[in-house]
């Protein structure tokens, strides 16, 4: 690894952990401003979290099926263009301020897809941790580790610095950038390790599920995430909350049976 490889690993793997943080960091601090722009209370907020959490938990769920099935780098380079886009979308959001159903539509579609896309992001740039060689691999994977508590710790200044004087549109502006421009250091980074990576884990690691135990497990989870989400927003006695809990223990059964036919 040479000087030029480890200085593109660095960013890579810092931020590659820790974005993902930064989001959630943001909404803590923002609290405030979310629930005045979408026209909810300040502990309804708490909604927004759970979004991200549950394309957290998503991610975790169908990250090792994509990571065995597609280079790593590309899947890098796709999660980036995707957190990058939805980052561009709030940050539109917030600087035309469309009509408050439309906010509310489009936060509930942007922030999942930050969500999952950088959480996807992490165990590739854990991967990539291991490229530095015997030389560099515990720089690397301190740098890794230490990414997430400092997110927390750095995101709150930086929010606090921003929104009040340029807007939360200027914040996710400039977190878009700082994705996209991951892109170019992605191409740059002139290796085929966490491609060969990736091949080696497939074959060395565990079986992965089947496409039918994958859905309903999936099914499943989106219908608690949706569950949870409505109950923060709406309370629990919203009339749809009762069907949606019909449906979330009737993916349960079906999980159940989905896995005892494995």
């Amino acid at each position: 690894m040479n000087g030029l490889g480890l200085l593109l690993l660095i960013p890579l793997v810092l931020l590659g952990n820790g974005l993902r943080s930064v989001i959630a960091s943001t909404v803590f601090v923002s609290e405030g401003s979310f629930a005045s722009f979408l026209s909810i209370t300040v502990e309804a907020t708490a909604a927004i979290m759970e979004l991200l959490m549950g394309a957290v938990l998503v991610s975790l769920l169908m990250a090792p099926w994509l990571m065995r099935r597609i280079p790593a780098r590309r899947l890098a380079v796709w999660m980036c263009l995707l957190a990058g886009g939805a980052a561009l979308g709030l940050a539109a959001l917030f600087r035309f301020a469309p009509p408050v159903d439309m906010r509310v539509t489009l936060v509930v579609l942007l922030f999942p897809m930050v969500g999952f896309a950088l959480a996807t992001l992490a165990p590739i740039s854990q991967a990539w941790a291991g490229l530095g060689g015997p030389r560099w691999n515990k720089l690397l994977t301190g740098v890794w580790s230490v990414a997430m508590p400092l997110a927390f710790l750095v995101t709150p200044q930086l929010v606090r610095v921003i929104a009040p004087r340029h807007g939360l549109d200027t914040f996710f502006a400039g977190f878009a950038v700082v994705v996209l421009l991951l892109i170019g250091a992605i191409l740059l980074l002139r290796t085929r390790a966490p491609e060969a990576a990736g091949e080696a884990a497939s074959e060395q690691g565990p079986a992965l599920m089947s496409g039918r135990l994958m859905l309903a497990a999936l099914l499943a989870l989106i219908l608690f995430e949706g569950l949870t989400f409505l109950t923060s927003l709406e309370t629990i006695r919203s009339p749809l909350v009762l069907p949606l809990a019909s449906l979330f223990a009737a993916s349960l059964w079906y999980l159940q049976r989905s896995w005892r036919a494995e």
